[in-house]
């Protein structure tokens, strides 16, 4: 079976500026992103309990700004960040059906 799919997305996204040569990170921001998906899959029935699936999936974010706190050492008025994120992701699947095969229907017997 081969299926598409799509829809509404939503991230939190966190970010902040690293300062590799004191190894600290500052200026810390984040920002909830409305987005959207899109995506193809497929399984395949190997035995009658056994499925094999692949999903493979495309993220767009929208932009947001990200204000760091200014609580926060080294946060100045020109630390304003506009993030946007673009994810792809695979997922491989095993299915296991329990119970396989069909008993066929119920009947009751007087």
């Amino acid at each position: 079976m081969v299926y598409g799919q799509g829809g509404y997305a939503r991230a939190d996204i966190d970010t902040r500026v690293y300062l590799p040569a004191a190894n600290l990170a500052i200026a810390a921001a984040s920002a909830a992103h409305d987005g959207w998906y899109a995506g193809v899959g497929g399984e395949y029935a190997v035995l009658d309990n056994l499925v094999l699936g692949i999903d493979c999936k495309h993220y767009e974010f929208d932009s947001e700004q990200h204000n760091c706190n200014r609580a926060v050492v080294g946060c100045t008025v020109v630390d304003l960040r506009n993030v946007s994120a673009k994810v792809d992701s695979v997922m491989g699947r095993v299915s296991f059906k329990f119970n396989p095969w069909s008993t066929g229907p119920v009947v009751a017997k007087h």
